[in-house]
């Protein structure tokens, strides 16, 4: 799945970044990965630094997106791409606004 959202101006991308790992703590989905054991995979939690750096890793700004031609390109190439399991299973990616007004 795949959630755009715009913003009306330009994020404090720390303080962003902080309040995703604040939320990831509190609920369980949010701070799991995928580990394989036997042939089967299974949930298993990150602790906090292992969460912090996936979530690090995971926080993406791409200034090459200049238009709404270019964010559909992107999309369509990012919904192809099969995530690893054994990291997170969300990404963010900030695009600067490329809007006149």
């Amino acid at each position: 799945m795949i959630t755009v959202v715009k913003l009306e101006k330009t994020p404090d991308y720390d303080a962003i970044r902080q309040k995703v790992i604040d939320l990831a703590i509190k609920k369980p989905r949010l701070h799991h990965k995928l580990t394989k054991e036997m042939g089967e995979y299974f949930f298993e939690a990150m602790d906090k630094e292992e969460l912090e750096a996936a979530v690090k890793k995971h926080f993406i700004r791409n200034d090459s997106i200049k238009n709404d031609d270019d964010i559909a390109k992107f999309l369509a190439r990012e919904q192809a791409v099969r995530d690893p399991l054994d990291t997170l299973q969300y990404t963010f990616t900030f695009v600067p606004d490329f809007n006149e007004k």
